[in-house]
């Protein structure tokens, strides 16, 4: 069975992060189980993160039995940027990109 095609994977010595990034788009039928089926199976339970990332950090509609985190960009990423571009002051190209996503 196939896992699906996670949009953003982050792997470590021996850690996963898989981040779904929800944006004007629905949920594919079972698709948050299948990614933490595959991060459980690859990872372990302990060393595997699922996070689910929206506009404004609404829930999984399909997600219900499985540990994930909700993330949004309006809130969390925002706060995130700005921190980088603060940290990126003497990176002008690296500021100023940050700057125009933001």
């Amino acid at each position: 069975m196939s896992k699906g095609r996670m949009d953003i994977v982050i792997r470590g010595n021996g850690w996963v992060v898989v981040i779904e990034n929800k944006v004007y788009a629905t949920e594919q039928e079972d698709q948050l189980t299948r990614y933490w089926e595959w991060a459980k199976e690859n990872y372990g339970e302990k060393n595997s993160r699922l996070l689910y990332l929206t506009l404004d950090g609404k829930k999984s509609e399909t997600g219900n039995n499985i540990p994930y985190m909700c993330v949004s960009y309006s809130d969390d990423l925002q706060k995130w940027i700005s921190a980088c571009v603060r940290i990126a002051s003497e990176r002008p190209f690296v500021r100023e990109t940050l700057r125009q996503y933001r």
